[in-house]
């Protein structure tokens, strides 16, 4: 088993959720039907962010985690 084989079987045991704030962007949205279809991530995609009904709690969870401000 290749090293590429051997982190693609780890994540498909535990696959975690990505969030994509560039779906607008037809490689982002290639990508994410690839790591979905290959049991990779679970992927949030969001198209216009700043509209996005978990905008606020998806920066204030990016803040807690990164221990970082608003700006």
């Amino acid at each position: 088993m290749t090293f590429l084989e051997s982190l693609y079987a780890r994540a498909r045991q535990n696959p975690k959720r990505i969030v994509f704030a560039e779906g607008n962007e037809p490689r982002v949205q290639e990508a994410v039907m690839r790591l979905e279809a290959d049991g990779l991530c679970q992927a949030i995609l969001i198209k216009d962010p700043l509209s996005h009904p978990k905008f606020n709690e998806y920066v204030e969870r990016f803040k807690e985690l990164r221990d970082s401000t608003q700006e």
